[in-house]
């Protein structure tokens, strides 16, 4: 398996050997493997990749879809919480609600845009909004071209001033 080989030769990466035992645990249906994967995807770090470990756990009897639940929602994964919750609500358990929504500050931002343009806000340079957001630079360059557009700013501390404005203090 391409996975487990990339492991091999990256031996103190916890994202690889993370990789490989999902693969390998979802491949054969090897609970044991996919929980090594969740334990390696907690050292690296990587909260969507845990996410997905653990609801394939949940999927072949272990444990795991609330705790996916609550990573996914909180990185804004909207597709894969709708997925989940169905799941839960299939088998009779009941999601939790999430709050209710205030009224979002910047509205006529999209959710991703906004969680940009609150980053930016803080001070984030273009590359630490796309490590703390699990994104790309480009995609961050893209959004911030669309804020930049719909919010008729033309430098970073202007949006930042529109930010705190709006949305009161970020950090």
């Amino acid at each position: 398996m391409a996975a487990r080989r990339f492991a091999e030769r990256n031996p103190g990466s916890h994202s690889a050997a993370g990789a490989a035992a999902h693969a390998t645990g979802v491949h054969d249906g090897d609970l044991a493997r996919i929980q090594q994967a969740v334990a390696e995807f907690r050292l690296a770090n990587r909260p969507l990749a845990l996410a997905a470990a653990l609801e394939d756990a949940a999927s072949i009897g272990g444990s795991g879809y609330e705790e996916a639940l609550s990573i996914v929602t909180a990185c804004g994964a909207e597709r894969v919480r709708a997925r989940i919750e169905a799941v839960l609500r299939a088998r009779g358990t009941v999601a939790p609600e999430p709050p209710a929504p205030a009224a979002p500050c910047l509205p006529q931002l999209s959710p991703a845009e906004r969680r940009v343009a609150i980053e930016v806000g803080r001070g984030c340079t273009n590359i630490e909004v796309a490590e703390i957001l699990f994104i790309s630079k480009h995609t961050v360059d893209a959004h911030l071209r669309n804020i930049f557009s719909k919010l008729g700013v033309r430098r970073r501390a202007e949006l930042a001033a529109v930010v705190a404005r709006e949305c009161g203090p970020t950090t």
